[in-house]
């Protein structure tokens, strides 16, 4: 006996037993026996997609729809003509959620079986709930499976979610770790983000709050809230937070300028210039 007769004699004789298993709703024993057939086959053979087909078969009566939806695509690329391959297909998409996805393998389906009353009111049914999600705000989830359809696997929006939200407790792990200066600069990085959003966005503090440029200008007491000052703010409060005593905070105050103006900045001009933090002049 050639190879070949060997292989169609296995193949056959588990797509009999599948089939058996199948017919009593034994879908487990089904499965097994279908992918076993599927195992003998060689990819260029006539019985790969019915192969495929029926382990697909299987995983929609087993609810594992991810799965029936992987062997449904492996169908309807080895036979795009057959009607079933395109059903398995829909009918995963549909346990699955992914409304788009049935919704072309319906409209296929329906192409090569225009007679098939089940595809019709499936597709209608898929339609309505298209039309109901984009009213609700559904459009990016229908763009991004339409997306998904015609590139490939494109993660879907709960998927960024679940990897913001790690992301999100990684961060939080770490930071309940630091120390209190590591946390000091922590809440400085942030602060700053903050401003240079505001700032670019809103409008917020348009001035460099610095009160001299190369030339001996005039100190400029209006020029918004300045980057430096919201860092102090920030600095302030953390040490305050965690317990700093009187003549730090009056330390932190000074150095950033906060309550008595700033130390005199530009270039090297602000020697004699600016106005003492907190009243005491020349602590810094």
């Amino acid at each position: 006996m050639s190879d070949g007769d060997a292989r169609k004699r296995a193949y056959v004789s588990a797509k009999a037993r599948g089939a058996s298993a199948f017919a009593a709703k034994d879908y487990a024993s089904a499965r097994e026996a279908y992918r076993e057939a599927l195992k003998v086959l060689e990819s260029n053979d006539d019985e790969v997609a019915i192969a495929h087909s029926n382990v697909a078969a299987c995983e929609l009566k087993l609810k594992c729809y991810a799965e029936a939806k992987a062997h449904a695509m492996k169908c309807v690329k080895a036979d795009a003509t057959w009607a079933r391959g395109w059903s398995r297909l829909a009918h995963a998409s549909i346990g699955l959620g992914r409304d788009d996805d049935a919704e072309n393998a319906l409209e296929r389906w329906i192409a090569l079986a225009p007679d098939d009353a089940d595809a019709r009111a499936r597709l209608r049914e898929v339609r309505e709930r298209l039309a109901k999600n984009e009213r609700e705000g559904g459009w990016w989830r229908r763009r991004m499976a339409r997306a998904r359809t015609t590139m490939g696997s494109i993660p879907t929006v709960d998927d960024l979610g679940a990897v913001a939200m790690s992301i999100v407790a990684l961060v939080r792990s770490k930071y309940d770790r630091a120390t209190a200066n590591e946390r000091l600069v922590v809440h400085c990085v942030i602060a700053a983000l903050a401003y240079y959003v505001a700032t670019r966005w809103f409008g917020l503090g348009r001035g460099r709050g610095y009160g001299f440029d190369d030339a001996y200008d005039a100190y400029d007491a209006t020029s918004g809230l300045s980057l430096w000052t919201l860092v102090g703010f920030v600095a302030l409060y953390s040490a305050w937070k965690s317990g700093a005593s009187v003549w730090t905070l009056l330390s932190i105050a000074n150095m950033f300028g906060i309550g008595g103006g700033r130390r005199g900045y530009g270039r090297g001009y602000g020697r004699g210039y600016g106005r003492g933090g907190m009243g005491i002049p020349g602590m810094f």
